[in-house]
C-alpha cells in the first residue's frame, strides 16, 4: 500500500526524456514569491529602479559564466517580481559525450536546474545576510529555443519588458 498515493507529488515541468546539459539556448523565468516587488519598481516606462536585493540578483545573473564557464549569457533583465533571461550551454565535445540521454542523476553540476538553483540560493543568502525580506516562487519556468527565430522573438520579448510592464502579467497592480 502506496503512504500518500501520489497526492503530494506535483508533477515535473520538464519535458520528458530530454537533458537540460545539452548545448542550446534556454529561455528562463524565474519569480519571487506571491510576486512581490522584491527586486524593486518601474518608475516610468522603461526605468527600472533596483533594491538592493534587484543588484544584487542582476550581478548573480551577470557572474554565471564565473560559475559556469560553458555558459554564454544573452539578453536577461530583473523586473520588479521576476528575471528573464537566455543561458547558453556551449559545452565542449568531452563533456558532450559524459551526457547519457534518460540519466536524470549524471553531471548534476552541468545542468540548467543546477544553474538556476545555486543562482536562487546565492540571492536568497545575500537578502538573509542583509536581513531583507525575501522569498523565490518554489519553481521555474523553462524553454528551450528551437530555432533562430523563436530566439530573436524571446530576445525582443525580454528587451521590451520594462516597457510594457503596465499591461504584464506579472505586474500585480495591473490585475
Amino acid at each position: 500500500m502506496e503512504k500518500y498515493k501520489g497526492l503530494y507529488r506535483i508533477p515535473s515541468a520538464r519535458l520528458r526524456f530530454t537533458n537540460y546539459g545539452r548545448n542550446g539556448p534556454y529561455f528562463v523565468t524565474i519569480c519571487t514569491a506571491d510576486k512581490r516587488y522584491y527586486f524593486g519598481n518601474i518608475s516610468s516606462p522603461g526605468i527600472m529602479n533596483l533594491s538592493p536585493v534587484g543588484n544584487y540578483a542582476q550581478q548573480c545573473w551577470s557572474e554565471i559564466p564565473k560559475h559556469f564557464p560553458f555558459v554564454y549569457l544573452s539578453e536577461f533583465v530583473v523586473m520588479p517580481n521576476h528575471i528573464h533571461g537566455i543561458l547558453v550551454f556551449r559545452k565542449s565535445e568531452a563533456d558532450l559525450k559524459n551526457l547519457t540521454p534518460g540519466n536524470r542523476f549524471q553531471n548534476q553540476e552541468q545542468n540548467l536546474a543546477s544553474i538556476i538553483g545555486s543562482f536562487k540560493s546565492a540571492v536568497t543568502r545575500f537578502a538573509r545576510q542583509k536581513e531583507i525580506p525575501f522569498k523565490w516562487q518554489s519553481r521555474y519556468y523553462d524553454r528551450i529555443i528551437r530555432t533562430p527565430e523563436e530566439c530573436d522573438s524571446v530576445k525582443t520579448y525580454i528587451r521590451n519588458n520594462i516597457i510594457h510592464w503596465i499591461t504584464d502579467d506579472l505586474n500585480i497592480e495591473h490585475l
